[in-house]
This record gives structure tokens, sequence and C-alpha cells, in this order.
């Protein structure tokens, strides 16, 4: 857990949004290859059938669809705040009409 309190987020969430727009990118780099490429063109990892002229539709969406919650992911590592303590200063108190005079006239 960070103690830090300044405007910049702390140095952990800097590296888990890092962490998940590398991971993004891989994802999205793998579902558009197997989007694009037949699936006797995809290496090995991927997973290469010798012989197929298809593509793997399927794979392709799920990498696209688990490169974008990572995207999300590290846009959330960013941009999230957490909340304070709750011992904020209490806002200063309307002043009462009644007490500060005519509000047309000014005159109290």
């Amino acid at each position: 857990m960070s103690t830090a309190t300044g405007p910049n987020p702390a140095t952990g969430r800097v590296a888990l949004a890092v962490l998940f727009a590398i991971a993004a990118l891989v994802f999205l780099a793998a579902g558009i290859t197997m989007a694009v490429e037949p699936a006797s063109a995809l290496p090995g990892f991927l997973g290469h059938l010798h012989g197929s002229t298809g593509h793997h539709p399927l794979r392709s969406v799920g990498c696209l669809l688990v490169g974008a919650v990572f995207a999300v992911a590290a846009w959330f590592a960013l941009k999230y705040r957490p909340p304070t303590d709750g011992h904020q200063e209490a806002a200063p108190a309307a002043k009462d009409p009644s007490t500060s005079g005519d509000p047309i006239t000014g005159n109290g």
C-alpha cells in the first residue's frame, strides 16, 4: 500500500498499468494476426494448421476482447484515485438569510 499523497499515481500502479498495456498489445496483435492470416501461415504457438486455408475467428475475437480488457485495466490503473480517509474539512456553512439582512437592498 502506498502512502503517496501527491498528484502523481503511485509507482506500483504505474508499473501495473505498463504490464497491462504490454499484455493488451500482445493480445491485440495476436488477434489481428489470427484474423488476417490463414491458419496454415500462423506460427505454432498461435494455432498453425498444416494445409488449412481457413482462419481462427473465435480465437481472433477472443484475443481482441482480452486485449481490450487489458487496455481498459491499464487505463483504470492510471486513472483510479482511492477515496480519501473521510477526514475532510467541513464545508463553510451557508449564510442564514434571516440574519444577513435584506437580500434585495443589501441593508443589514
